[in-house]
């Protein structure tokens, strides 16, 4: 086992321990601060010593995990937040693309996890998909009211999501990165996509590649089709029960709807399979 004594700004000794690939950190009964975060200790750890870590235990006491506190941690497979933990960014796991497991303490008043997705307390907003789950489908519950920034950045096994009706709000960057997403069917009560980027797929910030399929529920001249004509984004508008016979077209046969306003499926027609190839 490796232990060190890391100092922060007003000289408060926190305790790190590495063993068997397993990263903890904790504060020593003694140390009183209000306001401890994570982010200036994994990066004064020598990397030699990170560089294997599969799972990371943040003990109790310890209230922020800030921006990029585990970037670099390129083996994390298993995060433990502590009872105390009141704050995370989920961008701390950018990159992180064998994270798999997300645990919280029991005591936590702040944050759940569900499947290993990290909520808030109430289950109103997702806070972060752990993004080496090896799912290809994932639907948002039904309590879920907003997806929160980053959400699903880097969800790299992820073909498919569905977002029901309930969801308002959909964060800047939730869908960045997560490459292999090919279908997402937004219900009818998004009424907020906080910026031209949500769905981005590399640095530079590209909305979408020719193999993005954008699934909107409801009528195709609602909010979330508007935003997507005036993004250029290609989109079919189909209700909730025609979804099923959507997902049943393979994947290497689906191609993008031809973008035109003469050209959107309204919701009340019946969606034909050979309706969506050009």
């Amino acid at each position: 086992m490796k232990s060190f004594i890391i100092n922060d700004s007003m000289n408060n000794g926190y305790i790190v321990e590495i063993k068997n690939d397993t990263l903890e950190i904790y504060v020593p009964e003694h140390v009183i601060t209000d306001y401890i975060t994570v982010e200036d200790l994994t990066k004064k750890i020598p990397e030699e010593y990170t560089a294997g870590i599969t799972k990371v235990i943040i003990g109790d006491r310890i209230k922020d995990i800030s921006n990029l506190s585990f970037v670099g941690y390129d083996k994390l497979e298993s995060i433990y937040l502590g009872a105390d933990v009141e704050f995370v960014n989920p961008a701390s796991v950018y990159g992180v693309f064998n994270l798999f497991e997300i645990v919280v303490n029991s005591n936590n008043k702040f944050f759940k996890v569900s499947d290993n997705v990290l909520f808030s307390y109430d289950m109103k907003t997702l806070i972060k998909y752990a993004q080496g789950k090896r799912n290809d489908f994932y639907e948002i519950p039904q309590c879920v009211e907003i997806i929160g920034k980053y959400a699903f950045e880097c969800a790299i096994y992820l073909n498919c999501v569905k977002i029901g009706d309930n969801v308002k709000t959909i964060g800047e960057f939730a869908f960045h990165n997560a490459w292999n997403l090919r279908h997402i069917y937004i219900g009818e009560g998004v009424t907020n996509i906080q910026g031209r980027y949500v769905f981005g797929v590399n640095d530079e910030m590209q909305l979408f590649t020719s193999e993005w399929i954008l699934v909107v529920g409801g009528k195709a001249d609602s909010k979330i089709a508007s935003w997507c004509e005036n993004e250029g984004v290609n989109f079919y508008a189909i209700q909730d029960n025609e979804l099923d016979d959507f997902l049943a077209v393979p994947l290497p046969e689906l191609k993008p709807f031809p973008f035109g306003k003469d050209k959107y499926l309204k919701c009340s027609s019946k969606i034909k399979l050979s309706d969506r190839f050009i």
